[in-house]
C-alpha cells in the first residue's frame, strides 16, 4: 500500500486520495478524529479476529491494530447515531470493548513494515464506505453471546 511513501506526509495525503479517509498528521502520525460522519470500535485482538469475518459489508472494513496487537481498532460509520444503553456499555467494557468517542484520535500506519501500528485490513481504494456501527455492535453482541453459552 506503501510503497510509493517515503513520510508521514505522503503516506496522509495516499490515504485521503485513494481511500477518502480525512486523515490529518500530528507529530509526524497519520491519524483520523472521530466525528460525526467517523466512528471506531476498539476491542481485544481475539475477539476481533472473530468480528472483523462475521460482518457482512460489501467492501474490506478498515481495521488497525496497535504496535503489540493486543487491540483492533474498526473504522465505522457512526451514523445514524445510536445510544448505547449504561448496561450495554457495562457489558461491552467487560470484554475490553470501547466505543471510541467525538474528537478521539486513532492512530493509522505509515508504511508496510508491520512495525508499528499496522492494518489488519487495508480499506478499499474508493470512496470511504464504512460498516454501520449498530451492524458492527450487533455482531459483536452476537459473538459475545454465543461464547457465553457453555
Amino acid at each position: 500500500m506503501y510503497e510509493t511513501c517515503v513520510t508521514a506526509s505522503e503516506a496522509a495525503y495516499l490515504l485521503r486520495h485513494r481511500h477518502g479517509l480525512p486523515v490529518e498528521l500530528f507529530a509526524g502520525h497519520v491519524l483520523v478524529t472521530c466525528n460525526s460522519q467517523l466512528g471506531a470500535v476498539r476491542m481485544p485482538s481475539g475477539l476481533g479476529r472473530r468480528v472483523l469475518p462475521g460482518l457482512i459489508h460489501d467492501r474490506p472494513v478498515p481495521a488497525v491494530a496497535n504496535p503489540r496487537e493486543t487491540h483492533w481498532t474498526l473504522l465505522v460509520d457512526p451514523r445514524p447515531p445510536i445510544s448505547v444503553e449504561s448496561n450495554h456499555e457495562a457489558q461491552l467494557s467487560k470484554y475490553d470493548v470501547a466505543l471510541l468517542q467525538h474528537g478521539y484520535r486513532v492512530w493509522l500506519p505509515t508504511s508496510d513494515t508491520g512495525i508499528g501500528w499496522h492494518w489488519i485490513t487495508e480499506p478499499a481504494p474508493s470512496p470511504l464506505l464504512l460498516p454501520p456501527l449498530p451492524s458492527v455492535l450487533s455482531t459483536i453482541y452476537r459473538l459475545l453471546k454465543q461464547a457465553a453459552i457453555p
